[in-house]
């Protein structure tokens, strides 16, 4: 049977100790060689609306002896200016509504077990990788958190690096003030001090762990925001200003950066950077240079680059000094993607949805589809 997945039956049994745990045996796979992945692509296309795109992004993993999982998530997205400051939307058929799913695999015999709603799942996989980020690069009694951004990633940053650090307090500051107040209720019902900031200064201002989870197509974070010993974790490298990439001294990796392949001069011209991540366009000339390419598109960190964890021994070796201000890159160069859509996504999804197919069939939940639906016979 193959068993649908919601995003409230993911919530139903997937915290954030069990997604960090599952992230960690999914990048511990991959250093070992046993994990593989394809990197985040999008196919895009003008949509109904003059200046939107009907965006399909695509990104798949492997990890031996468990699960392979292809991400889909079909979307169109435009560009408004909110407050002066160009933001990215997105929505599937109508606003309001998301379209992202994964569809997952054994190993074993490659058949299909499952398809799972992925917003949960995106939102869990971001964080905990974030949380792991802290595991090894924050200082061990960071308790100050400031957030900007006050979505579904912000909420679920705050809850994985509670998870892992003894947060005492977390500043949040968006544009939109309806947002914080909801954003502060929800996070003070899981027991988490949250309080609203008069703006992005002040929620940044003294904090131990920085976080940048917002939509923001122009930075959002630069070097006065950053103090000795900070950690620093966001969702696209276009929320970091020049500034604050120099200001960070440390980048640390989960896994070792790839070296340059030679492809035996094997070319593609059809493909283009937008939004710092591979794509496909298409569409006229202009409809194609209208697709913004993202300022954080190649950034460069020039503080030296470490291996966060000895994944012989499981030890930490992310930060060395107290003074040290700290970063998660990932496999594009150091973080030019950012965590949302790091280098290693497809491996990441394969561990944390093949965890969670296990505990909700576990827990009977889901509804299950016959095999016939998806086995043909030859």
């Amino acid at each position: 049977m193959v068993r649908v997945l919601t995003n409230e039956d993911i919530g139903a049994v997937l915290d954030y100790p069990h997604a960090i745990d599952a992230l960690y045996e999914g990048l511990r796979a991959f250093a070992a060689g046993e994990a593989a992945r394809r990197p985040r692509v999008d196919v895009l296309a003008p949509a109904g609306t003059p200046g939107s795109y009907a965006r399909f992004t695509t990104a798949d993993g492997v990890v031996r002896g468990g699960y392979y999982a292809l991400r889909l998530k079909p979307e169109v997205i435009g560009w408004p200016e909110v407050d002066g400051v160009r933001r990215l939307s997105a929505h599937n058929a109508a606003p309001g509504h998301y379209g992202g799913f994964v569809l997952l695999c054994r190993t074993d015999n490659a058949q299909l077990v499952a398809i799972i709603q992925d917003r949960h799942l995106q939102y869990l996989r971001t964080a905990a990788l974030a949380g792991l980020g802290a595991r090894y690069l924050a200082r061990p009694e960071s308790a100050t958190l400031g957030m900007l951004g006050a979505g579904g990633y912000a909420r679920s940053y705050a809850r994985a690096l509670a998870t892992v650090l003894p947060l005492r307090w977390i500043r949040v500051w968006c544009p939109t003030p309806e947002h914080v107040e909801t954003y502060c209720a929800e996070l003070r019902a899981d027991g988490l001090p949250a309080e609203p900031a008069a703006g992005p200064d002040e929620a940044l201002d003294g904090a131990d762990v920085v976080s940048t989870c917002t939509n923001s197509l122009s930075p959002v974070l630069f070097a006065r925001h950053l103090r000795p010993g900070t950690f620093v974790c966001n969702v696209s490298n276009r929320e970091l200003d020049a500034s604050a990439r120099e200001a960070i001294t440390t980048v640390g990796h989960l896994a070792e950066q790839p070296r340059p392949l030679d492809l035996g001069g094997y070319q593609d011209g059809n493909f283009a950077i937008h939004l710092n991540t591979m794509c496909y366009v298409a569409g006229t000339k202009d409809e194609r240079a209208a697709l913004p390419t993202g300022s954080g598109a190649g950034a460069a960190f020039p503080g030296k680059q470490v291996s966060c964890v000895d994944w012989t021994t499981g030890a930490a070796r992310g930060r060395t000094d107290d003074a040290e201000i700290t970063f998660l890159g990932d496999l594009a160069g150091g973080g030019a993607q950012g965590l949302s859509s790091g280098g290693l996504q497809g491996v990441e999804l394969a561990g944390l949805a093949g965890r969670a197919y296990e505990l909700a069939s576990a827990a009977g939940l889901g509804t299950q589809l016959p095999d016939e639906l998806f086995l043909q016979k030859d």
